[in-house]
């Protein structure tokens, strides 16, 4: 027996001396024998040959981190003694309300929840002009996840920031650098909210469910990346045949991991988006049915919206009412980047609408005034200067 695995069950044998008969030692093996027990008998359960006693709690040892419990036992002592059975099921208890499965890989202890399984992982994606960005663009997020989460259907693992391309040609709208900086600027301390460049940095407007494909096949070439990294190597030192039998473990697969699916591109936007939808010749039809239809929406409604009659009234959005989510935002707030923009064109301040780095960089540009809002005048937006051919009037189907 190795020096280190020696020392380690010398701990289990003394743990052992100061638990109850009827507790037993479970190990979920899934590298070299911890104790040089016989390989073949990895992912077993062991016991720690000791006679039952009624009444026993579960306890866990500090020292070696095995999980210790009331499980299969055989009479007589000695050394550990491999026993083919299953898990045992823990009885309802106050310390025991959740069951997770514990296994044993790389000499560390991890325990996975169940609570996230069967959950659909979602990417949210935010497309506008973010002129500036403001505290209710970040609000939307936050509303957004909360929602989701709170459905106990989707998981929101990621926010994008997606501030279009100067090419858009939007009266008022300054460069998509300035643009870009201050989103970095406003999620900087943020934990899942990101801003990608990407969009911004496109010579030629992008239609937003171009974007939202852009984002949905990233993250699928992200997902085959990770599906080919996922077979364990040997680590220098491991023998090949170790390595070869911990990639060919069948009879506990339960407790391996699932793959996983390829997280969902969701739009986040205000109710002012889904009416946009009705302006003639602002969207292409075919790009309104798979933005709803594909992806989806989460909408965060606004004072005085009623998204639910737009839906109603729209044949396209009713069929694919099921993909719309609205979100009530009953802590309500009006604060929108055109209020932001006449309050600094009049010298007013701005502070607490937007985050204090963004103001500062805003009020160290001096970045809108009177003729940066004159940007763009007269010229046509880039989606209305499309064939009328290529758009739709309104959105019903």
């Amino acid at each position: 027996m190795a020096p280190a695995a020696e020392l380690m069950w010398l701990a289990v044998r003394q743990q052992e001396a100061r638990l109850s008969p009827a507790q037993s030692v479970i190990v979920q093996q899934a590298g070299p024998g911890l104790f040089s027990w016989p390989r073949q008998a990895s992912r077993r359960v062991w016991s720690c040959a000791k006679p039952q006693r009624p009444g026993s709690k579960p306890a866990h040892c500090h020292v070696c981190h095995i999980v210790l419990s009331k499980a299969g036992h055989k009479e007589g002592r000695g050394d550990p003694i491999p026993v083919q059975q299953e898990l045992p099921t823990y009885p309802e208890k106050e310390d025991h309300k959740q069951s997770v499965r514990v296994f044993h890989s790389d000499q560390q202890l991890q325990i996975l929840s169940m609570d996230n399984s069967e959950k659909t992982e979602v990417v949210l994606l935010a497309c506008g002009s973010f002129n500036p960005i403001t505290n209710m663009h970040l609000r939307l997020f936050e509303l957004a996840k909360d929602y989701l989460n709170g459905t106990g259907k989707y998981r929101v693992i990621k926010g994008i920031i997606s501030p279009v391309g100067d090419a858009y040609k939007k009266k008022g709208l300054i460069s998509a650098h300035h643009r870009v900086i201050m989103a970095e600027l406003a999620t900087k301390n943020s934990e899942w909210v990101e801003v990608d460049t990407w969009e911004s940095l496109q010579k030629e407007w992008v239609e937003t469910a171009k974007v939202l494909r852009h984002h949905q096949e990233k993250l699928e070439a992200g997902s085959c990346d990770h599906q080919q990294d996922a077979p364990m190597q040997a680590r220098p030192g491991q023998k090949r045949k170790w390595a070869e039998q911990r990639q060919d473990i069948s009879p506990k697969k339960l407790l391996e991991p699932k793959p996983k699916d390829v997280p969902k591109i969701k739009l986040l936007c205000g109710a002012d988006l889904l009416e946009s939808f009705a302006v003639p010749n602002l969207w292409k039809s075919e790009d309104i049915t798979q933005i709803v239809g594909d992806y989806g929406l989460i909408c965060i409604t606004r004072a005085g919206n009623d998204a639910q009659k737009f839906i109603y009234e729209s044949d396209t959005l009713w069929k694919h009412r099921n993909n719309i989510h609205l979100v009530n935002e009953w802590v309500t707030n009006d604060i929108s980047s055109t209020k932001i923009r006449r309050a600094l064109r009049r010298g007013q301040s701005v502070r607490y609408l937007v985050p204090d780095l963004v103001r500062e960089y805003i009020e160290k540009h001096d970045l809108y005034s009177y003729e940066s809002e004159e940007k763009n005048a007269g010229v046509i937006l880039a989606p209305l200067q499309r064939k009328p051919a290529d758009t739709h009037s309104n959105c019903t189907a």
